[in-house]
């Protein structure tokens, strides 16, 4: 059985996995999720999920207090191709970045369905031009 990935700032990668896709958006110290888990399976996902909600040491949504029944309202953010423009993932001030990037990939059955395609989570905007 494999497990996420947890990426913290203590590791080379953190910053990197940190930024958005528009640059135009860095996060500050204090704006930065505490832990990104890098997924490649649905397991993973539901493993880093259950990880993030029993972590005492991430911090609850904003304006709640700190308390076991606060700790599902943790602030989870999902990146899946890594192409979001705002910043709206990479600012979660103490919380977990669920990292969709391995899960990605396309799929396609053109004898039955001809011309229909499936594209993974973690597709990126450029992806899809390499698909023959």
């Amino acid at each position: 059985m494999s497990h996420p990935e947890a990426i913290t700032e203590g590791d080379a990668r953190y910053g990197t996995l940190l930024g958005g896709f528009n640059q135009r958006w860095p996060s500050a110290r204090e704006q930065r999720a505490r832990r990104i888990y890098v997924c490649a399976t649905e397991q993973e996902v539901l493993d880093a999920v259950r990880a993030a909600l029993r972590d005492p040491s991430l911090v609850p949504a904003p304006g709640q207090r700190d308390t076991p029944a606060s700790r599902t309202g943790r602030r989870i953010t999902v990146r899946s191709g890594g192409h979001a423009y705002e910043g709206f993932v990479s600012d979660n001030p103490g919380g977990v970045i669920l990292d969709l990037g391995p899960l990605s990939g396309f799929d396609a059955d053109v004898v039955l369905d001809p011309g229909r395609y499936e594209a993974a989570r973690g597709v990126e905007l450029g992806d899809g031009r390499t698909v023959d």
